[in-house]
């Protein structure tokens, strides 16, 4: 019964010192809106910040792609390296940023982001995984 007591005092102050005061409120607020934008707007950069490249401000959703097997017959005269595809030192060819679903060549400048760890031996695999090719490396 006393918080009720307490809060009903704290709302009645409350309205006296709105009241009272509203010229002094509407000062405060036409002072602390602009403030307000401009974190808001420095924050939205923030957590939007990559690693600069232009691919951040695409969509985030990935594209449905739709792709159709392909069946590989093997025959005796088929070396094994050619129909892998796969690099003969052990890294990928191609890495894909999780973030945005773009997919990169290993010596291109935007697959040294933090946040490229998908790794793809050919372009087929990457876009079977719903993966958009880079528009700068064109891999």
């Amino acid at each position: 019964m006393k918080k009720m007591i307490g809060g009903s005092i704290a709302i009645v102050l409350g309205l006296f010192c709105f009241s009272a005061f509203f010229s002094a409120f509407l000062t405060f607020l036409a002072g602390i809106i602009p403030l307000i934008l401009i974190l808001a707007g420095c924050l939205i950069i923030y957590l939007n910040y990559e690693s600069g490249s232009p691919e951040e401000f695409e969509p985030k959703e990935p594209e449905a792609v739709e792709t159709k097997p392909v069946e590989t017959k093997l025959t005796k005269t088929d070396p094994v390296e050619n129909i892998t595809d796969k690099s003969t030192d052990g890294t990928p060819k191609l890495l894909g940023n999780t973030g945005t679903h773009v997919f990169h060549s290993s010596d291109c400048k935007f697959s040294k982001s933090k946040k490229c760890t998908a790794a793809f031996d050919t372009r087929e695999e990457a876009i079977q995984k719903s993966y958009k090719p880079c528009g700068i490396c064109k891999p």
